[in-house]
């Protein structure tokens, strides 16, 4: 009814069918991995690697799983999340960079329980 929250309900509708489609890719990465060749296992890891990715993404607190969301799966520019978002284009760098440097020491601190005896 009031067009000013149509941008909030529209990125709501866009977040969470994000969510859904990265949820269902994360599934089918783990389908059939017992099937796969020893050619392909380099190919299995970097499948692995982007399915544990988009899995610590999905636990991030939802702020900065949107910024991640428009950002690399919407591939939209600091300008335009900005303007979506109602922040400076200086706050999307700040979100952006915390969500990085997160999901980098989530996946360091997997790496590191992976490897111990």
């Amino acid at each position: 009814k009031r067009p000013e929250q149509f941008v909030g309900w529209l990125t709501a509708i866009c977040r969470n069918i994000a969510t859904d489609m990265a949820r269902a890719r994360t599934r089918q990465n783990r389908i059939g991995t017992e099937d796969c060749s020893p050619v392909l296992s380099a190919s299995h890891h970097e499948n692995d690697t982007v399915a544990v990715v988009r899995e610590i993404i999905l636990q991030l607190e939802p702020e900065m799983r949107d910024i991640i969301y428009l950002r690399y799966y919407g591939r939209m520019d600091y300008g335009r999340i900005a303007q979506m978002l109602g922040i400076s284009e200086e706050a999307v760098n700040g979100r952006l960079r915390r969500a990085r440097d997160r999901i980098r020491r989530q996946l360091q601190r997997r790496e590191s329980t992976e490897s111990e005896p």
